[in-house]
């Protein structure tokens, strides 16, 4: 693919901005596709050992919440499932996206959530919805495709989500036999893996799950 790829640290507010139209008019361009091929998001859901108390109870409270989101074909369809700038290809004013390999159905603002990661605060994993950037973003992706009301506050939810299911992914990366001889640069990997694991632990302890999100809609008129 042409272009050049960019770090977040890179981007101008208006990058950034465009960066969420990109986002948005994917997300209209995939509005009711079936997607029967694909996964949805409780497919993906990660199967945690027993020994992770924590991180299975979390996961538990997480869905439970979820369950409860609206899921209509505003709400609910297929999402790229990785839109961060690894993801982007910039050539001049013209964004390309690759690696759909997560695609798959789930809530469209989850794709909002995902791409922003990188600008959580790296202890508390929060993301905060009042950033310069985070409000670019969301400009540029309404300035595409309106959001929900009440969608924005379903993210810290889906960011929880996001690290339960990447916590589930290292923990079986994570299988080398101990005591057997391995390569050095795969124990510095492996001992990388596991800092990333504690981390994620730590992270968990602490988190809050919402005890209520927002409907994304304004309540009917009586």
């Amino acid at each position: 693919m042409s272009g050049v790829q960019k770090e977040i640290g890179d981007l101008t507010l208006d990058e950034v901005a465009r960066w969420g139209s990109a986002l948005g008019r994917l997300h209209l361009a995939a509005r009711g596709h079936p997607g029967d091929d694909r996964p949805s998001w409780s497919d993906q859901l990660p199967t945690l050992p027993p020994d992770e108390r924590t991180a299975v109870d979390l996961l538990e409270r997480v869905t439970d919440r979820l369950a409860c989101l609206p899921a209509g074909e505003d709400d609910v369809g297929l999402i790229h499932g990785d839109f961060e700038l690894d993801n982007v290809m910039w050539d001049g004013g013209h964004l390309s996206a690759m690696d759909f390999d997560d695609c798959g159905r789930h809530w469209f603002v989850a794709d909002i959530a995902m791409a922003l990661r990188d600008l959580r605060d790296p202890d508390s994993g929060q993301l905060d919805p009042d950033g310069p950037a985070v409000g670019a973003f969301l400009d540029g992706y309404r300035g595409e495709r309106s959001l929900p009301e009440g969608a924005v506050e379903a993210i810290p939810l889906l960011l929880l989500l996001h690290d339960l299911t990447a916590f589930g992914l290292l923990l079986r990366i994570c299988d080398l036999p101990v005591g057997e001889p391995v390569p050095d640069w795969l124990s510095r990997l492996d001992a990388t893996l596991h800092g990333m694991l504690r981390e994620y632990r730590d992270r968990f302890a602490t988190a809050v799950v919402p005890a209520a999100i927002p409907d994304f809609r304004a309540p009917a008129a009586p």
